[in-house]
Protein backbone atom coordinates (compact mmCIF):
# COMPACT_ATOMS: atom_id res chain seq x y z
CA UNK A 1 0.00 0.00 0.00
CA UNK A 2 1.46 3.67 -0.59
CA UNK A 3 0.55 6.57 1.30
CA UNK A 4 -0.58 9.43 -0.64
CA UNK A 5 -1.29 11.83 2.02
CA UNK A 6 -4.72 13.24 2.33
CA UNK A 7 -6.94 13.16 -0.38
CA UNK A 8 -9.60 15.42 -0.09
CA UNK A 9 -11.30 14.87 -3.49
CA UNK A 10 -10.86 12.63 -6.46
CA UNK A 11 -10.47 9.75 -4.14
CA UNK A 12 -12.06 7.42 -6.57
CA UNK A 13 -9.26 8.23 -9.29
CA UNK A 14 -6.85 6.51 -6.17
CA UNK A 15 -9.26 3.64 -5.38
CA UNK A 16 -9.50 2.90 -9.26
CA UNK A 17 -6.04 1.46 -9.14
CA UNK A 18 -5.18 -2.26 -9.76
CA UNK A 19 -5.22 -3.95 -5.94
CA UNK A 20 -3.42 -6.99 -5.62
CA UNK A 21 -4.82 -10.05 -3.49
CA UNK A 22 -4.14 -9.43 0.39
CA UNK A 23 -3.69 -13.07 1.13
CA UNK A 24 -1.56 -13.67 -1.28
CA UNK A 25 2.32 -11.48 -2.14
CA UNK A 26 0.85 -9.24 1.13
CA UNK A 27 -1.38 -7.35 -1.94
CA UNK A 28 1.64 -7.00 -4.24
CA UNK A 29 1.36 -7.63 -7.73
CA UNK A 30 3.68 -9.47 -9.01
CA UNK A 31 3.33 -8.55 -12.39
CA UNK A 32 5.00 -5.36 -12.90
CA UNK A 33 3.02 -4.68 -16.24
CA UNK A 34 -0.03 -4.78 -14.13
CA UNK A 35 0.26 -2.16 -11.41
CA UNK A 36 -0.85 0.67 -11.72
CA UNK A 37 1.34 3.88 -11.88
CA UNK A 38 0.96 7.77 -10.79
CA UNK A 39 2.70 9.82 -13.35
CA UNK A 40 2.13 12.78 -11.51
CA UNK A 41 1.15 14.66 -9.12
CA UNK A 42 0.76 18.10 -7.30
CA UNK A 43 0.32 19.44 -3.93
CA UNK A 44 -2.79 21.85 -4.34
CA UNK A 45 -0.22 24.57 -2.80
CA UNK A 46 1.66 24.16 -5.86
CA UNK A 47 -1.42 24.28 -8.40
CA UNK A 48 -1.80 28.36 -9.26
CA UNK A 49 -4.74 29.76 -7.52
CA UNK A 50 -6.84 29.91 -10.65
CA UNK A 51 -6.57 26.34 -11.85
CA UNK A 52 -7.50 25.48 -7.84
CA UNK A 53 -11.28 23.84 -7.66
CA UNK A 54 -13.14 25.79 -4.81
CA UNK A 55 -13.37 23.35 -2.50
CA UNK A 56 -15.63 23.47 1.05
CA UNK A 57 -14.42 21.08 3.61
CA UNK A 58 -16.12 20.23 6.92
CA UNK A 59 -14.42 21.39 10.20
CA UNK A 60 -13.01 18.19 12.29
CA UNK A 61 -14.65 20.15 15.03
CA UNK A 62 -17.54 21.01 14.08
CA UNK A 63 -21.04 19.70 15.73
CA UNK A 64 -22.27 17.99 12.95
CA UNK A 65 -18.69 15.97 12.50
CA UNK A 66 -18.68 15.13 15.93
CA UNK A 67 -22.42 14.10 15.89
CA UNK A 68 -21.57 11.85 13.01
CA UNK A 69 -18.37 10.43 15.00
CA UNK A 70 -20.40 9.59 18.00
CA UNK A 71 -23.09 7.87 15.57
CA UNK A 72 -20.51 5.50 14.10
CA UNK A 73 -19.03 5.04 17.45
CA UNK A 74 -22.36 3.91 19.24
CA UNK A 75 -24.18 2.38 16.55
CA UNK A 76 -27.47 2.87 18.13
CA UNK A 77 -29.95 2.76 14.80
CA UNK A 78 -32.07 -0.61 14.75
CA UNK A 79 -30.29 -1.14 11.61
CA UNK A 80 -26.95 -2.57 13.32
CA UNK A 81 -27.32 -5.81 14.96
CA UNK A 82 -23.60 -6.12 16.49
CA UNK A 83 -23.15 -2.60 18.12
CA UNK A 84 -19.20 -2.17 18.10
CA UNK A 85 -16.87 -1.52 20.44
CA UNK A 86 -17.20 2.36 19.96
CA UNK A 87 -14.02 2.45 18.41
CA UNK A 88 -13.87 3.67 14.81
CA UNK A 89 -11.75 3.52 11.61
CA UNK A 90 -11.53 7.10 10.48
CA UNK A 91 -11.41 6.23 6.82
CA UNK A 92 -14.64 5.64 7.12
CA UNK A 93 -15.26 8.74 8.30
CA UNK A 94 -13.91 11.60 6.52
CA UNK A 95 -15.09 15.49 6.13
CA UNK A 96 -17.91 15.83 3.99
CA UNK A 97 -15.88 17.46 0.85
CA UNK A 98 -18.14 19.62 -1.66
CA UNK A 99 -17.47 22.07 -4.65
CA UNK A 100 -18.16 25.73 -3.44
CA UNK A 101 -20.88 28.04 -4.99
CA UNK A 102 -19.78 29.98 -7.69
CA UNK A 103 -21.91 32.75 -6.81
Amino acid sequence: MSVFGRVIYGMEHIQGLPRGDAMVNSGVIETPQHRGKIVTARLASKVPETARLSLQIQRTDSKAMQTRLEQGRSMDNPFFKYKGNGKLDICYYPPHVRIADSD
